[in-house]
């Protein structure tokens, strides 16, 4: 009984440091200079949150084993629920974009990035949409976020996907003189 214990401990632990792995993993991707990667490094550690178990009342038990839910929270309020049983998480980002105000950007379905998969397991593509995206969309409303969901590909079913939005800015268009 308390060779099982151990082993439940460990089986807990084990996915407790994939999960901090995985959430450093997507939290960097989020930054896009060094200097930002590195003040998000700092706050990293202070900012990150494990609740057991993330649901109250949680308590499953598949083919006799337990089942546990954690929930791993950072300082900008991103989640991932995380069990010790089942499918993997994959993380889906959209990519960040930038265009002339007045200009229309077509968004899409491959501009992302994943973290997670396995094997020969793809993601072909997804929906991107952003209310920045229109020609009318204005500089001083800008960043728009991206938002990314329904991937579609090979293997997905056996994933947890967690889909992470990007950023769209527009900048000023040039206005050229003809005098």
């Amino acid at each position: 009984m308390a060779h099982q214990k151990q082993t439940r401990n460990t089986d807990h632990m084990k996915w407790i440091l994939q999960a901090l792995a995985l959430l450093l993993t997507i939290s960097l991707n989020a930054c896009q200079d060094m200097k930002k990667k590195e003040e998000h490094r700092e706050a990293l550690n202070d900012s990150m949150v494990l609740t057991l178990p993330a649901a109250a009342g949680f308590s499953a038990s598949v083919d006799g084993k337990d089942v546990s839910l954690y929930s791993l929270k950072n300082r900008e309020g991103m989640q991932v629920l995380l069990t010790n049983y089942g499918a993997t998480v994959v993380s889906i980002t959209a990519k960040d974009r930038t265009k002339t105000y007045g200009d229309v950007l077509t968004m899409g379905t491959t501009e992302f990035t994943s973290v997670g998969l396995a094997n020969a397991d793809v993601i072909n593509g997804v929906t991107l949409v952003s209310e920045g995206s229109a020609s009318t969309a204005k500089v001083n409303g800008s960043p728009y976020s991206i938002v990314v969901s329904s991937a579609i590909g090979t293997g997905l079913s056996n994933y947890n996907i967690t889909y992470l939005p990007g950023k769209l800015t527009i900048i000023r268009k040039e206005l050229i003189d003809d005098v």
